[in-house]
């Protein structure tokens, strides 16, 4: 699956280092790859005219699957602006949906996502590290975020380059998932309802081979079920390994419900299941009896994160939106780590 070359970016910046970039690779037809750079104190994202631009450094090919090289943005001063940054500046950069980071960063790693080179061409660089401070800090980082503030700044110098690269192994590489065809549609359509059937195919792209690969059924899942007569072939086989390891269970009475609309409880205990961590969430109302371990490894992994009352609403039927922010989280945990948690405690994801 290859990605046409092609790349664009917006000329307006945020206030003194954000701006909005965009490094748009088509894969199927469809589907863009962006890199977006930002203010993180600009809560409002209105967008004002700045001291920065920003230059791909490449137009890569790319494909669904990890370690995928993005290469390089660069963030130079504007011609005119003297000190084009301050200490203190902040600056977020944040990866689309269907997209991680292969690791995420850290304040021990960051420098092998982020770099401020001593020399641009013959002049010296404003941002630089000092006996005691580097020249960019890291502040907190999720799998496709990270925040990065100023530290020391060379006001004699004459040139400002900073930059970020998607080219390292195994950390600032990315991890491309494999429903990034359809990530920017469903993160913008919070009216669509999802069936369990499109759930559950979904869902088995990234479920963990170890439940999926090896499964042994006592009963295939058309004697487990009795409701499959209208689904197609072809998505029985898709979803047959998540039926066959037991991540889906169906309801009493032989049935699956393939085309009701999902709900929180049930998707949250699927996921759990796969992916989530032993603990009490907390939620300030009850969750589903028949899944709250599951429901409750889910939440502690930080697949879910309640809504802002604290409240679970299991019975909720999911848009598309709701889904895909689930679905994300479960791939994201291939690189997460601690920092999940910092990265929520400071309003973002």
């Amino acid at each position: 699956m290859n990605w046409r070359a092609a790349r664009h970016w917006c000329g307006l910046v945020v206030i003194a280092l954000a701006l909005c970039f965009a490094l748009a690779q088509p894969v199927l037809a469809d589907a863009n790859i962006r890199v977006m750079v930002s203010d993180p104190d600009n809560l409002s994202g209105y967008l004002y005219e700045g001291n920065t631009v920003a230059t791909a450094g490449s137009a890569p090919t790319i494909s669904a699957g990890e370690n995928q090289v993005l290469g390089t943005l660069s963030i130079t001063g504007k011609p005119g602006v003297q000190i084009p940054v301050q200490v203190g500046d902040r600056i977020k950069i944040s990866l689309s949906p269907g997209v991680c980071y292969m690791q995420t960063p850290t304040s021990a790693n960051y420098r092998n996502y982020v770099s401020w080179p001593s020399q641009v061409g013959s002049e010296k660089n404003q941002i630089c590290d000092s006996s005691d401070q580097p020249g960019m800090v890291f502040e907190c980082a999720t799998p496709h975020t990270m925040i990065l503030r100023v530290g020391h700044i060379d006001s004699s110098a004459k040139a400002m380059l900073l930059c970020f690269n998607f080219e390292k192994a195994d950390y600032s590489c990315v991890r491309v998932a494999p429903f990034v065809g359809i990530a920017d549609e469903w993160a913008a359509d919070t009216e669509t309802k999802v069936t369990r059937l499109e759930f559950f195919k979904l869902f088995v792209e990234i479920a963990p081979d170890s439940y999926t690969r090896h499964a042994k059924p006592l009963q295939t899942m058309e004697q487990n079920f009795t409701d499959l007569g209208d689904v197609d072939i072809f998505d029985k086989e898709i979803i047959r390994p998540l039926v066959d390891s037991l991540l889906v269970r169906g309801y009493s009475g032989g049935l699956l419900k393939p085309h009701a609309y999902i709900t929180r409880n049930e998707a949250v205990a699927l996921t759990g299941r796969a992916f989530g961590y032993l603990a009490i969430t907390g939620f300030r109302d009850k969750v589903a009896n028949w899944g709250d371990a599951s429901i409750n490894y889910g939440a502690r992994r930080i697949l879910y994160w309640g809504d802002p009352e604290g409240r679970f609403n299991g019975q909720k039927e999911l848009s598309r939106a709701e889904v895909l922010e689930i679905i994300q989280s479960c791939f994201e945990t291939w690189s997460d780590n601690s920092n999940r948690l910092q990265g929520k405690a400071l309003g973002f994801r």
